[in-house]
């Protein structure tokens, strides 16, 4: 997913751009909708499944959620965002999906590189810990056996 450069249609009326810089950041902006205007640049992770297929996984600081996502990079993605809602005093989930297009990318040094997903213990180990917090800090040798 590195360099990859992602056009996703929620709705007829929700589109975002998405810019995957790196293994652990991209990059995503509001072109229309509720949100139009705002950008930001989050943690994420990305598990490559099969041939253009990915999980993706982030951490939004606009909204205090956690999200996983299926892309597909046929044309479709599905996922779930995870929250606390302050005002409710519960638990926030968000589905979503939507149709995208796979934009001209950014730079492919980063491709050149080798940066796709690793799959040694250490960094599921890592993927696990970034995803579950503390809870799996406390059971890492258990999570991974």
């Amino acid at each position: 997913m590195v360099g990859k450069r992602i056009f996703y249609r929620y709705s007829d009326i929700e589109t975002y751009e998405h810019i995957y810089l790196n293994l652990g950041s991209f990059t995503w902006h509001c072109l229309r909708g509720g949100e139009v205007g705002l950008a930001d640049t989050d943690r994420c992770m990305t598990w490559k499944v099969a041939e253009n297929l990915y999980i993706f996984f982030w951490t939004e600081k606009v909204m205090n959620v956690k999200a996983v996502l299926l892309i597909d990079l046929q044309e479709r993605s599905i996922g779930r965002m995870f929250g606390w809602d302050d005002t409710l005093k519960s638990t926030l989930v968000l589905p979503f999906n939507s149709r995208l297009s796979v934009m001209p990318g950014t730079s492919q040094k980063a491709k050149r590189r080798g940066c796709e997903a690793a799959s040694s213990t250490s960094r599921r180990l890592q993927a696990l810990k970034f995803i579950l917090g503390a809870s799996a800090r406390q059971h890492s040798s258990q999570l991974i056996r």
